[in-house]
């Protein structure tokens, strides 16, 4: 791997051919030495085929490494091109972030009903719901509808086709149809009762909705608004709805499952969720997909209140707008997710980010300056292999990372400009 500068130093696991290796400081190898034990360990259990892990601290990478292979066969090894699916990290890495960038600017009003920019709403159980309580999970949706099946067993069947790109454009024609009908279900979706003392209700529909909202508010897609206020001029090239579709090659796509019910093929560049698909693979709750290092690009200039190679993308002021709570026995903060059993003990109360069901997190503390990135495809080939969340592999390298960060300044990184 070679060293790369994109704003920020990246360290990579090798120096460049023809130069002789920096002696890394002792604490930094330590920590390194750390991460790649747990993560050995995790591919060795097939908690996951591969991964990639960043860690960054006051803008300097410490540590950027990809480790294992696309999958199990172990034909193709995960680069620092990989990209991975990020499922609901796209809730933060995309809806909240052009959420934020709306507020700032009047566009919105966190407290609107959602009736007040989807007039079809009125006269549902949902037309008084606010959007901070959808950015919540505070309104009392349900989780997760598979209205994708409703659909299959109703007007449409869809064809099991032995050529996966034949399947694919019978999709693609199919998919408005199905759009329709999904975004009627979501209207008419029941509200659940907040039980005892939890008053969330985590929700990929409220996502679903915030999405619909988000483009109407501005008059344009979700996509084409990302890539044109922060994706491009933030210089994220790997960061993407559709990769497939965009001419990315399979060998910089870590494929999902294999989906015995929807596609009937291996998912492989394609959103993972099926409700996502749905939409064309650009959904409000999933459907992004990105690498460690452009995530943390994204996740620096947030935990830098919306300041990156001296832009200002976000203000101040709406960065802490978004990462502070508002409901009472409510962790969630507006789209960040807060401290919680999934990310380490040892984070701040100030931290903020998210996971997503592939097995992708990505966490920012602005109390120890720190941003960290971990990409895997646990759910490869099947979503019943859950090692990864039963063995706490990710907060357990968050943990060495907290007990290792407090003496990695950077004047300690040998070879760091």
């Amino acid at each position: 791997m070679m060293v790369t500068l994109v704003a920020i130093t990246f360290i990579s696991s090798a120096p460049p051919e023809g130069t002789c290796a920096a002696e890394p400081a002792p604490a930094l190898s330590t920590l390194i030495a750390s991460v790649d034990d747990i993560v050995t360990q995790a591919i060795q259990e097939r908690q996951f085929p591969g991964c990639q892990v960043l860690v960054m601290k006051r803008g300097e990478v410490l540590l950027d490494r990809s480790y294992g292979h696309l999958t199990y066969d172990s034909l193709t090894p995960v680069t620092a091109n990989t990209r991975y699916d990020l499922a609901s990290v796209t809730k933060v890495a995309a809806t909240t972030l052009m959420l934020m960038h709306l507020a700032e600017r009047g566009m919105i009003d966190l407290d609107d009903h959602v009736s007040c920019y989807l007039p079809e709403y009125l006269g549902s159980n949902k037309e008084n719901i606010t959007l901070r309580q959808l950015l919540s999970h505070n309104a009392g949706l349900q989780p997760y509808v598979p209205f994708w099946e409703k659909k299959i067993g109703g007007d449409f069947i869809y064809p099991i086709c032995d050529d996966p790109l034949e399947q694919d454009a019978y999709g693609r024609l199919l998919y408005p149809h199905m759009t329709d009908s999904l975004n009627r279900w979501i209207i008419r979706s029941s509200l659940q009762s907040f039980k005892g003392s939890s008053k969330f209700l985590y929700s990929d529909i409220g996502f679903m909705i915030l999405h619909q909202v988000a483009e109407r508010a501005s008059g344009q897609s979700m996509e084409d608004y990302l890539n044109n206020h922060f994706y491009k001029p933030m210089g994220l090239e790997r960061t993407h709805f559709n990769p497939k579709l965009k001419g990315v090659d399979y060998a910089d796509l870590a494929p999902t499952e294999y989906d015995h019910t929807f596609r009937k093929r291996l998912v492989w560049g394609d959103v993972h969720d099926k409700n996502a698909a749905v939409f064309n693979g650009v959904a409000g709750h999933a459907g992004l997909f990105s690498t460690s290092r452009d995530l943390g690009i994204l996740m620096s200039m947030v935990l830098n209140e919306g300041s990156w190679k001296n832009r200002q993308y976000l203000l101040p002021e709406t960065v802490r707008t978004f990462n502070t709570r508002y409901f009472p026995y409510n962790r969630w903060a507006l789209g960040w997710d807060k401290r919680n059993p999934k990310v380490s003990s040892k984070v701040s109360d100030a931290s903020f980010g998210h996971t997503g069901f592939t097995g992708t997190m990505v966490w920012a503390d602005p109390t120890n300056e720190l941003v960290f990135v971990f990409l895997t495809n646990r759910v490869y080939p099947n979503v019943h292999n859950r090692k990864l969340i039963t063995s706490h592999t990710r907060s357990r390298i968050q943990d060495v990372v907290y007990d290792a960060f407090g003496s990695l300044e950077a004047t300690h990184l040998t070879g760091v400009k």
